[in-house]
């Protein structure tokens, strides 16, 4: 249920984004405690990012989308992890990471409302 969105002015190879993809599922997974097989992620490479007036050469956008909500405790996890890892795997600095949590109470799955 919940959706990972990566938009990444870095561009990636593919190795690079499946290994992004599988790091976000992770933290996602548990921080919020969600079900892996539920959690869907897109990643968008090569995406033009400013700051203010500079644009970002490794930059990232990241939205996590969920059924619900969690509380800012399991928010401020995420957001460090995601930013460890992005800094550790793709050298982005913490400070050139943005990432936003909205919660959505109607979510619909294979026809139907959760």
């Amino acid at each position: 249920m919940p959706f990972v969105q990566a938009r990444m002015s870095k561009d990636l190879s593919e190795s690079e984004k499946t290994a992004l993809q599988k790091e976000l599922t992770a933290i996602v997974k548990d921080e919020l405690h969600k079900p892996a097989g539920f959690i869907m992620v897109g990643i968008e490479t090569g995406y033009n990012l400013w700051l203010g007036e500079s644009r970002l050469e490794n930059g990232a956008m990241i939205s996590v989308q969920q059924f619900g909500s969690a509380n800012r405790d399991a928010y401020n996890a995420i957001t460090q992890r995601i930013c460890d890892c992005l800094k550790n795997t793709l050298g982005t600095p913490s400070d050139k990471v943005y990432v936003t949590f909205q919660s959505i109470n109607e979510w619909g799955w294979n026809g139907q409302l959760f």
